[in-house]
């Protein structure tokens, strides 16, 4: 199960492409990932001067035309207008390895911790509008949150802090709901975070009334997390330092904070892009490609199967791999970028494949993951069979003709 994404980020890539700055209300030292930290970048939104050019060409030795795809230079850098979804990318896969070690290690010693969930937890608006405005305290507050999340049955995972949602001033809906022709948005503040975890939460009724002042929404259980990971990632909230750096966006607790869940040791391991017709490694193009403009303008990115529709391809019945594809083919035609590919005259080189440091994970204490794992899944099962019995009372009376 994906998330669903939203054209909430739809709007703010909009806003990037057309070259203008993100607007949202102003609390504290937080920013939007993508909006630029002006203090160490070149004042345009940019790391480096190169940051979203072309350095060069990539293919298939089989299929030339099919799979010729550009290289751009990315400065991975949250706050970076033009890198930052590939910073995204970068963080989600490395969270997503490190839930994934947990839950393989788990299994390895015949501890099933099941599929990962995803919990959205916010707070009345005055509180979290008075934790927001120190970092010190902002702390103390997520602190808080992943004590309550633990409590009710959330044992870790990772929380990613979001402050703000697109709202419409014409409806005052937010964007989702929005129905407006001519929507006209601002970034309001609206608190919440975004959690990826395992473990069984509360039900909400008995949730809301020992935490009256917090509120959850279960979004449901997650076999594949990069995607769930990655649109989160994309518009979360950091807060900027005096000297111009970042605090992290996320943080891992319970079971998966780094003392429960350390580094066991680094690989280093090559990573290839392979060719969607035959798999076959992509290599570098020497010859045979030019190019106009240096970057491409996303002007519709994401989310993915609304940005297809707006460029005619169907997506009916379609993966979003599928459906990434052919999007990646629009970047090869738009105004701001053209590649040109000849095939007589394209000249391959070697296979093109990326180095990556990738971190293996170990638990601590197993024994004491076992028991808490044991005692979850008692509760849980004790809660379901609670409802299936109030369940079939219910039943029995609608059927005799009460109720």
């Amino acid at each position: 199960m994906i998330a669903k994404k939203s054209s909430s980020f739809d709007w703010i890539i909009n806003q990037i492409s057309h070259n203008k700055k993100i607007e949202f209300q102003r609390i504290g030292n937080w920013i939007l990932a993508g909006s630029g930290n002006y203090e160490k970048t070149q004042h345009d939104g940019r790391y480096r001067e190169s940051c979203n050019t072309y350095r060069g060409a990539k293919t298939c030795e089989d299929h030339k035309m099919e799979a010729v795809k550009p290289i751009f230079t990315r400065c991975r850098k949250l706050d970076c207008e033009t890198c930052f979804t590939a910073a995204a990318s970068e963080r989600a896969r490395g969270i997503e390895n490190k839930l994934l070690s947990f839950k393989e290690s788990a299994e390895n010693e015949d501890i099933d911790i099941g599929e990962y969930c995803h919990i959205i937890l916010s707070c009345v608006k005055e509180v979290s509008l008075a934790k927001l405005r120190s970092f010190d305290v902002f702390k103390s507050f997520r602190r808080e949150a992943m004590n309550i999340l633990k409590d009710n049955g959330i044992k870790g995972g990772v929380m990613i802090n979001h402050v703000w949602a697109l709202q419409c001033k014409n409806c005052g809906r937010n964007l989702d709901k929005c129905i407006c022709h001519d929507k006209d948005l601002e970034a309001i503040i609206s608190h919440h975070f975004h959690i990826i975890g395992f473990g069984y939460i509360r039900n909400i009724k008995k949730f809301r009334k020992k935490h009256p002042e917090w509120v959850y929404v279960n979004k449901g259980r997650r076999k594949e997390l990069y995607d769930t990971l990655f649109y989160d990632l994309t518009h979360c909230a950091m807060w900027r330092r005096s000297d111009g750096g970042l605090n992290p966006s996320y943080t891992y607790f319970g079971w998966l904070h780094p003392r429960k869940c350390s580094t066991k040791q680094l690989k280093a391991k090559w990573k290839a892009e392979t060719c969607p017709k035959c798999k076959k490694v992509l290599k570098e193009v020497i010859e045979g490609v030019q190019v106009t403009g240096d970057h491409p303008q996303f002007t519709n990115n994401a989310p993915m199967r609304q940005r297809a529709k707006k460029l005619g391809i169907t997506t009916a019945g379609r993966s979003l791999s599928d459906i990434k594809k052919r999007l990646d083919q629009c970047i090869l035609n738009n105004q701001n970028f053209q590649l040109h590919a000849i095939e007589k005259k394209m000249r391959l080189g070697n296979e093109i494949k990326y180095k990556t440091i990738v971190k293996e994970y170990e638990i601590t204490d197993i024994e004491g993951l076992r028991e808490e794992v044991a005692e979850l899944r008692i509760r849980h099962e004790h809660g379901r069979k609670l409802y299936e019995a109030k369940l079939k009372k219910r039943k029995e009376k609608e059927s005799n003709g009460y109720g």
